[in-house]
Formats: structure tokens, sequence, C-alpha cells
């Protein structure tokens, strides 16, 4: 793809495709105009081939150049030309506690490469860092001169060396920053990654950082959440939906309801048909990544006349994916009591989750069901109000109470669940709204409205002593 302007996305063009068996591809231009083509193959070697990027043709058959080290897994290959030298950067080890960057170098753009004596050259693997898994980098210089490496990461500790698939890092694998000094001649050398980091470098500040936002679309990472679904106004770009959505599920601010995004039910909810598949079918939901090691998400409902029939249900979720999401919101079931409502349906909270993996055994599954009536102070056709807060770096609390008003106001927590309930594979936990009818009815059985979305990033942990890293079972 090229661009007239990378900043808007209108300006990129149409993908232009090319044949490649395997992953990784990367791209490096060398000084006599020669465009190669290097990526991973199947796990075990760095091939290589010259491609023109107009067409997607790539010449020649593919080479063979370096497979690394010794470990599984050779991938994310870039390429640089310094100081009459190609560098071949790497990673080896798969993506989990073994996950590391390597290097070689040759002559030629073609090799034979040879590795570097210090290799691996970034790795967390049996360190006592908070930050682990640290691999698939990228080596890139500032306006100064200072060479940094890009990276990825998780936020684990040391104990994810031992036992990475029942760990706690709710946002899965995360860019990192470090420094890297590269003399003349020489290998580069990697700072390693240890959270609050220290030393002899500046940051690479643009000094027109408060305009960013001016240059792009939609917000900047890790940035708070003040939305009201205004009219005439998109979903931000950073808000996305699970699976391919229906557009006719949502509107902003429609007819008689300003200020709000209507939401048409899902015959599904976020589990789905079994937890992968949606059998075809889309899931109304809408969400954004959780960024911040504690944080607080909010979103004000409108249930009342709206959910009428048993089971229809709206609320908020904190989800990894369709086999792993724990849930809040007010769903429609049928009463026991001896009231006069009694086998009618009336508005419960419902407190909801799962957690399976193919990863863990079945003991370690876990499944919350919890209903309660709703209180009678929230009886009275207003708004609900459902939240969801990283309270430290191990637990959620779901919470409800009343909507309708801004700042604060008073939440009851109705459960909890444990980050390792919430294991990613690769990304990270989302938080959003959904609204469903729990298969009980077709297609946009009613409608609901969502208001007053709010996500505020509360703290950023860096590095945890050893004796408050999380101990991952009850």
């Amino acid at each position: 793809m090229t661009t007239t302007n990378p900043y808007d996305s209108g300006c990129w063009s149409d993908p232009v495709h090319f044949d490649f068996p395997g992953i990784d591809p990367d791209v490096f231009w060398d000084d006599d105009g020669t465009t190669w083509l290097t990526g991973s193959f199947d796990g075990k070697a760095i091939l290589q081939a010259p491609i023109d990027l107009e067409t997607g043709e790539v010449f020649g058959p593919l080479k063979d150049i370096w497979n690394g080290t010794g470990l599984p897994s050779p991938e994310a290959p870039h390429i640089y030309k310094k100081d009459g030298c190609y560098y071949l950067l790497t990673a080896e080890g798969g993506t989990r506690e073994r996950h590391r960057s390597i290097m070689a170098r040759s002559r030629n753009v073609d090799g034979p490469y040879e590795g570097d004596p210090a290799n691996p050259v970034l790795s967390a693997y049996l360190s006592h860092s908070y930050f682990q898994a640290v691999g698939h980098s990228d080596i890139f210089p500032d306006r100064l001169g200072q060479y940094w490496a890009i990276a990825l990461a998780v936020r684990a500790g040391y104990s994810y060396n031992f036992d990475p698939y029942n760990s706690i890092f709710p946002m899965g694998r995360e860019a990192v920053l470090t420094p890297v000094e590269w003399p003349e001649g020489e290998w580069p050398t990697f700072m390693n990654v240890s959270g609050q980091m220290t030393g002899d470098f500046v940051l690479p500040m643009n000094p027109s950082l408060k305009t960013l936002p001016e240059h792009g679309e939609g917000v900047l990472a890790g940035s708070d959440d003040v939305i009201d679904f205004a009219p005439g106004t998109t979903l931000p770009a950073h808000l996305f939906h699970w699976r391919l959505p229906i557009p006719k599920n949502y509107a902003i601010s429609p007819e008689g309801h300003a200020n709000s995004l209507m939401m048409r039910s899902s015959r599904y909810n976020l589990t789905s048909f079994d937890g992968d598949s949606t059998r075809g079918l889309g899931q109304t939901f809408v969400a954004r990544r959780q960024a911040h090691s504690r944080f607080r998400f909010s979103v004000d409902v409108e249930y009342d006349g709206l959910l009428t029939r048993e089971e229809n249900e709206v609320g908020i979720t904190a989800l990894q994916g369709q086999s792993q999401h724990f849930d809040i919101g007010v769903v429609m079931l049928k009463t026991n009591s001896s009231s006069p409502e009694a086998g009618s349906v009336q508005p419960h909270i419902r407190f909801r989750g799962i957690s399976e993996t193919a990863y863990r055994l079945p003991s370690r599954f876990k499944y919350v069901d919890e209903t309660f009536p709703l209180p009678d102070h929230l009886c009275h056709g207003q708004k609900l109000r459902f939240q969801v807060e990283a309270v430290n770096t191990t637990h959620y609390a779901f919470s409800a109470g009343l909507g309708g008003e801004e700042g604060e106001t008073e939440m009851t927590i109705y459960g909890y669940t444990r980050g390792n309930y919430l294991i990613p594979y690769y990304s990270g936990v989302v938080v959003g709204s959904y609204a469903t009818s729990n298969g009980k009815f077709g297609e946009g059985a009613f409608k609901t409205y969502i208001s007053r979305w709010r996500y505020t990033g509360l703290e950023q942990v860096r590095e945890l002593p050893e004796d408050q890293l999380p101990v991952y079972w009850d």
C-alpha cells in the first residue's frame, strides 16, 4: 500500500498482493535500487528474494539466508545496512517465555550471515523483570541520531517463565521502547527492558506533541474516553466491533434519543454458538482496548420498556475472546417468588462469565452465573450505569448503580474476576457494551440505547516488587 498522507485513512491505495509461503514479511531497499522481501517460513528459516512492490512479483526462488541460533520459530526479520554491512535482526523462541531477539550480519544482503557473539541481543527469559517475553523487535534512529528498539513484551513478572498460560497480563503483548547503542563498525547493544528505565539517553519527544491529534484521525493511544454520541458524529476510530458489524444494528443519536447510541440486539451473546464461532451471524457489541494497568470503564443504559421478553439483556463486559469474558448487565428473567409478579419477566442484574482455553486443564476453567433482583431504588425507569474497574493488577470489579447523572454515583459491586481468567493469546482485554437476546429470539429482537461512555486510566504499573507479584490461583 502507498499513501500521499499517512495520517488520513482515505489517502491510502488499494493493497498490492504478493505470494510468500510464510509470515512476517518485511522489505529492505538497497542502495542499488533493489527491493528485497524477507520473511519467516514454517517456523524454521528466514527466506529472502527480490520483489517488485508495484506489481507484487517476487523474482527467482526464495533463498534461505539464516535459521537463527537454534531455538524454534525464527521470525520477524528486519534488515539494515550500516557501515558497509547488512544486519539481520530476527526473533526466535516462540512468542511466550523464551521469546527473544537475535542478530546476524553479512557483507552481502543475501548472506551468508554470521550471528552476533552476544546473542540474544534482547531477552527477559528467567529475569525478574515485570516485563517478560521481550522480542520481535525493530531498530530505528530518531532525529537526534539516537538509536531505539521497539519490541513486544507482556507485563507478567518472574513466574511467567514457568507458567505462562496461567499468568496475569491482561493487556497482552504491548509495544515497549528501549535505547540501543550502535557504534560505527560494531554490533548494536540493547538495554534490557525493565520497567522504569534510566540512562544516558534523551527520549524522542516531538516538540509538537500537543498538536499531534490535529495531524491524524482519532485519539492518541492510551487516551481516556469521554464519548456522548452527539448528533452528527460517528463512532470514534479506536472503537470497534467483534465480528463484522451489521450496520442497521447501530445508530448515533436517532430521533428521540439524542446523545446516545442505539444498539439493536443480536441473537447470540458474547460466547455465541460455541465460544468460537457465530455461524455467520453478527454480535451487537462495541468495544475499546484496555490501555492501563488500572482503569475504570462505565456506560449508562436505557432499558425500561425496551427489554420486554425473557433473556433480553444489555450490559458491559471485560472480554479477551468469546470463551473468556465476564459481563454485568440488566436481563429480563422470570420470577419465582410468591409476589404478584410471579411467573412474569422482571429486570435483574446478572454477573456472568466464562473462562475456557485449550492451554488450561478443564479443572482450571471458570464459570460464573449470578443473578440479583433489580434493587428498588433502580426500578423507576431511570437509566442504569454499569462499571468495570481494574482495582489492582490482578482483579476486576463489576458494579451497577443509577445512571443519567454526570460525575460520581453510588455503585454496588456484584462480582469480581481475576486477570488470569482473561489470559491473552496475543491481544489483550477489551471493554465494551453488548445487547443480546441470548439465543431466545432472532436478530434485532429489541432496541436499547447506551450513553455516557467513559474510560479513565487510573495507573500504569511498570514495576512490581517480587513480594507483590500475583499468586495466580485461589
